[in-house]
């Protein structure tokens, strides 16, 4: 027993005085230091164990899925890793310490988001920075990002950045909300942290008014209706209604809500063109719907003469009778 303890004796001198030795290394409990960052480096009490031994170093060597080996300065983010340090003396492996699991999240921060919009597709670009990955950004290849936009998209195109990326969304619907989400992925995974941005696409052409149809509340009055306009893609509603004869405006009417107009005091028995456009402030819509209409006849004045002519029928035997009346009497003189 003696002579063991001055082994041990010895060997920790020849630590104080920059020897080490394998047997003994492999007693000693090394405390290692996960990181938090990348590049990575764990971060060992070896030195202070050993002061005076220069020549010692651990070089570590880490394995993923797939058992593909790298060194500290190639790990990934959002990756499991295995680490095992190669104690060595000289550049001469000499003991293996305990595996360490080593894992690092990039903090990654969507920032300085400038949004564009067409009214029917929204552009987004942004810059990307992370605390403690901020050195490797440039050279993440397998990271990227995805758009979203609710509630709903149906295209996208992301281009990436070295410090961030674009993005367009496009076939929206003009005139409507979005929120727009740039979510960051990383080998095809979405990781934190995600970004919101609300963005609204810009105007677009009104749908196409629907069939008229016409009405005629009195013979000279000319009533139209037609299916009430569903989107108008812009911040007004207004349905437009002119009444045309020989190519000229003759009246013009604005309905903002249904699709409904009446045209009073108009010729008799004579043809007019009703036009039906939508119009939403900024644009008209495509089509304008159109029907060529009639005034009724004069009814006012037919009745009138049907008065006239009964007046006439019934009058004129009466005048008969009394005339022949007045001829006998004067001949009875």
């Amino acid at each position: 027993m003696a002579g063991l303890y001055r082994i041990k004796i010895l060997l920790l001198w020849a630590g104080i005085f920059g020897v080490a030795d394998s047997e003994f290394l492999s007693s000693i409990q090394i405390r290692q230091t996960n990181p938090k960052e990348l590049p990575a480096n764990i971060e060992d009490n070896l030195h202070q164990l050993y002061p005076r031994c220069t020549n010692l170093t651990i070089d570590y060597i880490c394995s993923g899925s797939g058992n593909n080996f790298k060194n500290l300065s190639e790990l990934e983010p959002f990756t499991d890793y295995n680490c095992t340090g190669q104690i060595k003396e000289n550049n001469d492996t000499i003991k293996n310490t305990t595996a360490i699991h080593v894992r690092v999240d990039c903090d990654l921060q969507i920032e300085k988001v400038e949004q564009n919009s067409t009214n029917t597709s929204i552009n987004l670009k942004w810059t990307t920075t992370s605390l403690n990955c901020e050195k490797v950004l440039p050279e993440l290849e397998n990271l990227s990002y995805d758009c979203r936009c609710h509630p709903e998209y149906e295209q996208l195109t992301v281009n990436k950045q070295p410090r961030g990326g674009t993005c367009e969304v496009s076939g929206l619907t003009p005139f409507t909300d979005y929120t727009c989400t740039v979510q960051p992925t990383y080998n095809n995974k979405d990781v934190p942290q995600p970004t919101e941005v609300k963005q609204k696409t810009g105007v677009g052409v009104p749908d196409d008014v629907g069939t008229l149809k016409p009405s005629f509340p009195e013979h000279n009055v000319i009533k139209v209706t037609c299916p009430t306009v569903k989107n108008f893609f812009g911040p007004k509603t207004i349905h437009i209604a002119n009444l045309t004869y020989g190519g000229v405006i003759q009246r013009s009417q604005n309905n903002s809500k249904k699709c409904e107009f009446e045209f009073k005091d108009l010729s008799y028995s004579t043809y007019y063109v009703v036009e039906v456009v939508a119009f939403n402030g900024h644009f008209s819509s495509k089509t304008v719907s159109s029907k060529t209409v009639s005034t009724l006849y004069n009814d006012k004045a037919v009745i009138g003469f049907l008065v006239f002519f009964i007046i006439c029928v019934v009058m004129v035997p009466v005048f008969y009778k009394i005339k022949i009346y007045m001829k006998k009497s004067r001949s009875s003189q």
